[in-house]
């Protein structure tokens, strides 16, 4: 357990420092292009994630699984998920782009935009190296990656900023920010045992992956819809300004959703390499306690810092950043039910529950949107997290585990769970024996 504890810590100080300086930054890019060119770009981000969902081919609690139980070698694995994502991504941006010239609804400049972070997909493929160290509980390297590619970027930023510039260098920097990333993981394996090469690459492996990633893509692209398609509605049915307000209080949740997903990533191979009922039950507890935790203290922080951050313009988020972070806690809880589910086998029973969320979050968007605007928006993600991420365990015998895991993790808040590793913690400390100072005899 220790290891563990370990592993998320060099996460979570990473991640730390990565949401306070993004989250700054942001609000001062919000704030100087304005809320329709920043909801310009945020459609255009919300797109290359839509497309990415799809070109990740939902291998990455695949791959720590795999790089956990060492059936195949760490090259393979890792040589044979970069290449076929890259290939991937490659065909899924190619009609994108040409699908986006084609259109009339767009300026020339709002195109460009939307081209150039669509085109960010293809430099996503750093996560097939984070799933290896993560495996390995080895976050300390994560943690390097990430601090330098977020001092790159943010004077990146600061320098557009300072020069007043506009949409389109503002999505170059969004596609900076994650080539930066996949070229500094590269860099970093480039003497190291483990790297990517087309002679690892192993066509036999690509079946092995495929099999189980199948139900993963499908809930990883249902996911990501969900948290985009209200966006592209809100865009649609009300206005690109709204979109661009609605997309802070989205920016607030993901930021927050950052933490506990990564602890619930970091303890993974916890419960893939013993899936027993405790060990199962304290998973739950402690991804559901930590993302209510940081739940209300990212909300706080939120709602002093919105108005003075991104300015008034986009006050109107505050309305909903209550509703959107309580649909975070439970898209988190469905994450970790993703990843229970992989390591007990039933990853397959997952893509279903999922489907009929999205669809229940559709129709809701078009009955509330036109009404009740943003907060109708909100209303419709909370109602089909709680569904897709809880509720809909009930529809097979086979996840009712699951779900009353769940249920007891949310009505003890996840309490028990985590105090108890606490406890553990405090005793293996306290048992440990304390160097014999000089001059003690």
């Amino acid at each position: 357990m220790k290891q563990y504890i370990q592993n998320s810590v060099w996460l979570l100080l990473e991640k730390l420092i990565k949401l306070a300086v993004a989250f700054v930054l942001i609000g001062l890019v919000a704030k100087h292009l304005g809320p329709e060119d920043f909801g310009i770009l945020s459609l255009g981000l919300s797109v290359a994630s839509i497309v990415w969902a799809a070109g990740s081919l939902g291998l990455d609690q695949i791959l720590i699984k795999e790089f956990t139980q060492q059936r195949y070698s760490d090259s393979e694995l890792l040589s044979t998920a970069v290449i076929c994502r890259f290939t991937a991504s490659a065909v899924l941006v190619i009609p994108c782009v040409v699908g986006l010239y084609l259109t009339d609804a767009l300026s020339v400049a709002h195109k460009l935009g939307y081209a150039i972070t669509i085109c960010s997909v293809l430099f996503y493929n750093f996560n097939s190296y984070q799933a290896l160290y993560q495996a390995k509980s080895q976050s300390s390297h994560v943690a390097y990656v990430g601090l330098s590619s977020l001092c790159l970027s943010s004077i990146v930023k600061i320098v557009l900023l300072w020069i007043d510039a506009g949409l389109i260098l503002f999505a170059l920097s969004a596609v900076f920010d994650i080539a930066i990333n996949l070229l500094l993981y590269a860099y970093y394996q480039m003497n190291k045992p483990v790297r990517v090469s087309i002679a690892s690459f192993n066509y036999g492996l690509v079946g092995e992956l495929w099999r189980p990633a199948a139900p993963m893509l499908l809930c990883s692209l249902m996911i990501v819809i969900y948290t985009r398609i209200d966006q592209v509605m809100i865009a649609f049915l009300i206005g690109v300004d709204q979109a661009g307000v609605y997309s802070v209080a989205i920016r607030v949740v993901e930021a927050y959703a950052v933490i506990p997903i990564l602890i619930a990533t970091a303890f993974f191979p916890f419960i893939c390499s013993k899936p027993d009922a405790r060990n199962i039950r304290t998973y739950f507890d402690i991804v559901t306690f930590s993302s209510i935790a940081a739940g209300l203290a990212i909300w706080l922080a939120a709602y002093a810092a919105i108005p003075y951050l991104f300015g008034p313009a986009y006050s109107q988020a505050l309305d909903i950043l209550g509703i959107a972070m309580l649909a975070g806690v439970f898209s988190v809880v469905g994450f970790a039910c993703t990843n229970y589910l992989v390591a007990v086998g039933l990853g397959h029973l997952r893509p279903l529950r999922l489907a009929l969320g999205l669809l229940l979050n559709i129709v809701l968007n078009l009955v509330l949107i036109p009404r009740f605007g943003l907060w109708g928006a909100a209303v419709a993600t909370l109602i089909s997290q709680i569904f897709a991420s809880w509720i809909g365990n009930v529809l097979s015998p086979k996840t009712m585990d699951c779900l009353k895991m769940q249920s007891r993790a949310l009505f003890t808040l996840g309490i028990p769970g985590t105090s108890r590793v606490l406890r553990d913690l405090w005793r293996e400390r306290s048992a440990t024996p304390r160097p014999i100072e000089s001059g003690e005899f």
